[in-house]
């Protein structure tokens, strides 16, 4: 893609737009894939076999004779298990292959109680909580009263809505900031509750985000107090 784009470079035309398709000319299913991935990691991938989605085409790829014949440009790794090959040894060659280490933070967040894991001790006395501030902690402490059934309990913050610094603000031009906060996109499995039952889902914009840092000599994942596990294991019993 890289090779199509510079040979593209040197054939602009103002007057003349360039349209091109990029691939190898043929296709190869899921299965296929898969049984590549497997024959040349040498692990297993697991998958499911379901029905096709509504509007999935049976098959699907691009004819690159255009660009062949106007640009000379051909694909670097047409055959699809040299392409795997290639983005295989990348992976071996920038992410660390030993053991993991045996520490898990994450394994010790949970969601909601059930009584047979509720070790918490009762409220004694009735007494009034007052909870100042409703940012994340303040509102994963009521929530967790809610759960317990207690109600002798207020939420104060001095703003006009909940969220803290996990809120999002449009400023005078419109634009919509996002103040996020760790536990937000840690995706603690309490906090994930919370947020679940109190905001519907029209309300939720969803994308995958991958921003690991190099540290250590290997890629640790972000927010790193979620994947502090990735470190030297002598240094993850330090830190914990």
């Amino acid at each position: 893609l890289v090779q199509a784009h510079l040979d593209a470079l040197t054939r602009l035309d103002a007057a003349e737009p360039m349209v091109y398709n990029v691939g190898v000319g043929h296709g190869a299913t899921v299965k296929e894939v898969v049984q590549v991935v497997e024959k040349v990691s040498g692990r297993t991938v697991p998958y499911e076999l379901v029905a096709p989605r509504p509007g999935d085409p049976h098959t699907l790829y691009s004819d690159p004779a255009k660009i062949k014949a106007e640009l000379g440009w051909e694909p670097k790794y047409g055959d699809l298990e040299k392409a795997i090959a290639t983005a295989w040894q990348w992976r071996l060659e920038n992410y660390p292959t030993g053991p993991q280490s045996t520490i898990d933070p994450l394994a010790f967040s949970g969601p909601a109680y059930t009584q047979d894991t509720d070790d918490t001790p009762p409220l004694k006395d009735d007494p009034r909580i007052l909870i100042v501030g409703a940012g994340p902690t303040g509102l994963c402490a009521a929530y967790r009263l809610k759960e317990l059934g207690y109600t002798n309990w207020e939420l104060i913050d001095k703003s006009s809505q909940a969220g803290g610094l996990a809120t999002s603000i449009t400023d005078s031009k419109g634009f919509t900031w996002d103040i996020g906060v760790h536990v937000l996109f840690s995706h603690f499995a309490f906090f994930d509750a919370l947020l679940d039952e109190y905001l519907e889902p029209k309300d939720w914009l969803y994308h995958q985000r991958w921003s690991p840092a190099w540290m250590r000599q290997r890629w640790v994942g972000y927010p790193i107090q979620s994947n502090v596990w990735r470190l030297p294991e002598d240094e993850v019993a330090e830190i914990v």
